[in-house]
């Protein structure tokens, strides 16, 4: 009787260690299942930063690309407006001139003839530094360097440097450069 009891208290021992690894094993379940909640929801709030920063690169592309096509615009539209204004004023002063005096009008003769000019694309001071292309917005940043103002704010937007030196800019001021606009509208005519 005493083998029986013996035996008795091994298996309750062992039964009690079964049991006792049990509670473990479901303590160290309940760990990971903890742990898998927490790393989806790492996951999935990295998933989103990720998503936001690709969306708000995306936003900061196309805001960059609209103003280029803007600025393209609006200096096509200047330029085509400027030179609307001086043709009219220009015909109604031959046309007062002629009144006045007698004159037959003419049409003004201070342009320089096709014969003798130079390509526009010849010129190396109408070509942006950065785009290498010619400008049609030119403005002078503060390196005192002239840019296609498209270029250069899409540099700023990324640098406070100058593309030139490489140096800090003093200011993100742009100021147009009307006499180089003026000199690229000539020497494209």
């Amino acid at each position: 009787m005493g083998l029986c009891i013996s035996r008795v208290s091994v298996v309750e021992q062992q039964n009690t260690e079964l049991k006792r690894e049990l509670g473990n094993l479901r303590e160290r379940m309940e760990q990971m299942r903890c742990s898998n909640v927490t790393l989806v929801a790492d996951m999935s709030r990295a998933s989103t930063r990720a998503t936001a920063d690709a969306v708000e690169k995306l936003r900061t592309e196309l805001r960059v690309e609209v103003n280029k096509k803007a600025a393209e615009d609006v200096a096509r539209l200047r330029a085509d407006l400027s030179n609307k204004v001086v043709a009219e004023g220009t015909e109604k002063l031959l046309a007062e001139l002629a009144k006045r005096g007698g004159a037959k009008p003419r049409k003004p003769t201070f342009r320089v003839p096709r014969s003798n000019r130079v390509a526009p694309e010849a010129i190396p001071s109408f070509e942006c530094p950065i785009s290498r292309d010619r400008m049609v917005d030119p403005v002078v940043a503060a390196d005192g360097h002239t840019y296609e103002r498209a270029g250069i704010e899409t540099w700023l937007a990324k640098n406070s440097t100058s593309p030139m030196t490489r140096e800090k800019l003093a200011n993100r001021t742009l100021i147009p450069n009307h006499a180089l606009r003026n000199a690229i509208g000539e020497a494209s005519l």
